[in-house]
């Protein structure tokens, strides 16, 4: 790729899909497709839920701003709790996307069992490590900061 067509730092896009570890990818390429792990797959993001479809979505970037179009797919994808409109078995319209952005796939709720939610930043390190830590419903406090040795979230 050439240097001038994109950012020194790319998008990156964070899968939380329940069961399977946190995916990292950059957009660093005009267009990524999303969609299910299957044979002969040629999306460029496989997924493992059921929930995605062959080809789910396509994240574009496009005179230095990114989009994401919505494809055929039988669950849609919500943009920030909004689900995406389309009219029926047609692609979206390409939804300009913002640092923090959330999509989620599968129902109105990013603490749905049944959900694959993405993070669009554009102000991550682009080698910054993503971990998941287990909450306890039973602490009545979380303490998250950098100091290992008082914070429960380092």
């Amino acid at each position: 790729m050439a240097e001038n067509n994109y950012q020194s730092r790319y998008a990156q896009l964070v899968f939380f899909d329940r069961g399977h570890e946190i995916k990292s990818v950059l957009i660093n390429q005009p267009q990524v497709t999303i969609g299910r792990r299957k044979q002969g797959s040629t999306c460029d993001v496989l997924l493992d839920s059921e929930l995605v479809s062959s080809q789910h979505g396509i994240f574009n970037y496009y005179r230095g701003e990114y989009y994401y179009t919505d494809c055929v797919n039988a669950n849609g994808t919500y943009l920030n709790g909004k689900k995406i409109p389309k009219e029926p078995n047609m692609s979206s319209r390409a939804q300009k996307l913002r640092d923090g952005d959330i999509l989620t796939i599968g129902v109105n709720s990013v603490t749905g069992d049944k959900t694959v939610n993405i993070l669009f930043s554009t102000s991550a390190r682009n080698d910054y490590v993503w971990n998941a830590c287990s909450l306890n419903s039973s602490q009545s406090k979380i303490l998250i900061g950098r100091d290992p040795a008082q914070c429960d979230v380092v």
